[in-house]
């Protein structure tokens, strides 16, 4: 879990250095809103501290029934260091905790190529099938990422596990990450995912 983490933090923080160079008139940003991204990193990196910090939260501590929504961000890494693309987007997920179920999306996904273009990619990726496990000490979740993205003349195909856990004193936080293979314009790479949310 923590090389996922670090992953994470080094994929916003290379985002970031390329929203900084973009306002510079160093890269094309391919109708990106440079002020907004900024912004929106910002927030990002501020919630993954959150949530690399938060507790662990028995089951027993979440409501026995109702559905709560989460709402926060997801990076994903592609590819072997030191060659790697990173791309960032705004996800959501909602628990149905008496189903102990989950379900949620990847929407808005901006990123770069492997010649450093920041870009948007269309497209959304299922967070699928979940489950949550309240009967563990922590409250473990797990789910499927499905779905594709296109764009900077990329297309990236997902299809693969996630695990987590709902943390944080009253289980306000929930993060799943992936360390597993995507298919990067026919090609299968290595793939990081991080989602990391709060309600």
């Amino acid at each position: 879990r923590q090389i996922v983490w670090e992953t994470a933090m080094r994929s916003l923080g290379a985002l970031s250095g390329l929203v900084i160079l973009t306002a510079c008139g160093g890269v094309s940003t391919s109708a990106v809103n440079v002020s907004r991204e900024a912004l929106r990193l910002e927030s990002a990196a501020h919630l993954l501290t959150e949530s690399a910090m938060a507790p662990n939260v028995p089951g027993s501590a979440l409501p026995q029934s109702g559905s709560v929504a989460y709402h926060g961000f997801a990076t994903v890494t592609l590819g072997t260091a030191p060659q790697t693309v990173a791309r960032r987007g705004d996800a959501d997920v909602v628990v149905e905790v008496g189903a102990v179920a989950l379900r949620g999306a990847v929407v808005n996904v901006t990123g770069t190529d492997a010649y450093g273009t920041l870009g948007i990619y269309l497209g959304t990726l299922g967070i699928e099938q979940g489950i949550i496990d309240r009967a563990a000490l922590d409250t473990l979740a797990q789910a499927e990422l499905r779905g594709t993205l296109s764009g900077n003349g990329d297309l990236i195909n997902f299809d693969q596990p996630l695990d987590g856990a709902v943390t944080g004193d009253f289980g306000e936080f929930l993060s799943l990450a992936s360390d597993d293979l995507a298919v990067l314009n026919g090609v299968i790479v290595g793939s990081q995912v991080l989602i990391f949310t709060k309600d």
